[in-house]
């Protein structure tokens, strides 16, 4: 948690989830972070993925995936 509150620290951003599916006990979720680095005024568009995974119909886990070689460029000043 760490990495991301730092991530976002540096970012004006807000994630956008398109399509969710229904796969036994996990729940994927896929879209994109849209938004703006602060220090750059670079904007960005990143697919995203995020896993749910249930156990007795609660949330017990979240994974977040994303598109780090094209969030890492972003980031490059």
């Amino acid at each position: 948690m760490r990495f991301l509150g730092t991530l976002v620290a540096h970012l004006d951003s807000q994630v956008d989830l398109e399509r969710v599916f229904a796969a036994g006990d996990r729940v994927v979720a896929t879209g994109h972070t849209r938004g703006t680095v602060r220090a750059t005024g670079k904007r960005f568009d990143v697919p995203v993925a995020h896993v749910y995974v249930l156990e007795r119909g609660k949330v017990t886990r979240i994974e977040f995936y994303i598109d780090t070689p094209l969030m890492l460029a972003a980031l490059q000043p």
